[in-house]
């Protein structure tokens, strides 16, 4: 039990690492290279693919579906998908 939380603990710290070490990675190149990123400019694209998903009639059927089967309201089903996409 103890070997199975020292792995889990050492494969979080692990993951937590190669996180700071890949953003600072990153953020040297755009500094060094002097890319121009749009800070919002992705944010705003995810928003809009958010937003043509949802409208499609498939996903709209699909939450229906989903919310009758499992005996949610539409609404529920609804910001459930959201957190899934």
């Amino acid at each position: 039990m103890k070997l199975w939380l020292l792995v889990a603990l050492s494969f979080l710290l692990l993951i937590g690492l190669a996180t700071i070490v890949g953003r600072k990675a990153a953020l040297r190149l755009i500094r060094e290279r002097r890319l121009r990123v749009d800070r919002f400019k992705l944010g705003r694209k995810i928003g809009e693919i958010e937003e043509a998903v949802f409208r499609s009639n498939a996903v709209r059927a699909a939450i229906e579906d989903y919310a009758a089967g499992h005996g949610l309201s539409t609404e529920a089903a609804e910001s459930q998908a959201r957190r899934y996409l």
